[in-house]
């Protein structure tokens, strides 16, 4: 890349730093490599102005990504950082769906992936893991997110977990409420437990954050910990405690079979589920696979 689009593309970058720095590596990255394919691929000139992205520019890059054989979810996560792009230069109204472009909508799985953590696993943990998932399953954390778990951060604010941008996936910080005792029984013990031994996360102070996760990812998989079961348990609970429903997955009642009332207790609920999860705005289709299909 050179000349116009490459001034263009620093500048939007430049004054618009959304998410973590990773996020923003990344997304640096993708629309370097989506740019340069145009360029290169598809005969656009050094000096394509990026005010001008529309449909055809995204139909052509679809169409070479499925050539190349690419699945239909990985097209899906390139077009994200362009559709952010298209917000930066006013031309959000001229991106089509991903329906549009002819990608197949996320297929659901009626398998129940959820596992309550029990006192088997817990028995043969050391107590950094035992937190560790504790801290997953009390509040639905990512794996990450549990490792990098901050007490005097995440406790500042009253009757809420604070998650930090970079803890989380695609840097969106959120917040959880506490709602039970064994939440708040859980972060005294994190609070002493990183006081005791002097680390500001759920990582060993002289550990690397890969080294670590590696450990703790053997770890689970010696124990039959798979995924986000735990997460997937947490989910749950939390809708019926929110909805006073049962999940699909679980042996509740489809969204359809309820009455007009129980279908507003149900859109409150997944609405502050899919918040809490740290699911982006749009994305109820990840927290369907959690609580089930409606």
């Amino acid at each position: 890349m050179s000349h116009r689009t490459d001034y263009q593309l620093k500048m939007i970058l430049k004054y618009n730093k959304d998410g973590s720095q990773n996020t923003c590596e990344t997304r640096h990255q993708n629309l370097t490599r989506f740019i340069k394919h145009m360029q290169e691929k598809r005969g656009y000139s050094n000096h394509w102005d990026l005010h001008k992205l529309g449909k055809k520019e995204i139909h052509r890059y679809v169409h070479d990504l499925k050539n190349r054989g690419l699945a239909h979810r990985t097209i899906e996560n390139n077009l994200k950082d362009i559709r952010w792009l298209s917000t930066k230069v006013n031309r959000e109204n001229f991106m089509p769906s991903n329906r549009d472009c002819g990608l197949k909508k996320r297929s659901f799985s009626n398998v129940n992936k959820a596992i309550r953590l029990n006192t088997s696993h817990l028995s043969s943990m050391n107590e950094r893991m035992q937190l560790i998932n504790r801290l997953k399953a009390e509040f639905g954390l990512r794996e990450k997110e549990a490792l990098k778990f901050g007490h005097s951060l995440a406790t500042a604010q009253e009757g809420k977990v604070f998650l930090k941008d970079t803890w989380c996936k695609n840097g969106r910080p959120r917040t959880i409420e506490i709602v039970n005792d064994r939440q708040k029984l859980l972060l005294v013990e994190v609070g002493e437990f990183q006081k005791e031994h002097g680390d500001y996360s759920m990582i060993p102070h002289d550990l690397k954050f890969d080294t670590y996760r590696n450990y703790v990812q053997s770890n689970s998989k010696e124990l039959d910990i798979r995924g986000h079961s735990f997460r997937h348990q947490w989910a749950q609970d939390r809708f019926k405690q929110l909805s006073g429903l049962d999940c699909p997955i679980a042996g509740g009642s489809s969204y359809t079979n309820l009455s007009a009332a129980e279908q507003s207790q149900w859109d409150n609920a997944s609405a502050i589920v899919n918040q809490e999860l740290g699911h982006g705005k749009g994305r109820m289709d990840i927290t369907a696979t959690y609580i089930g299909v409606g």
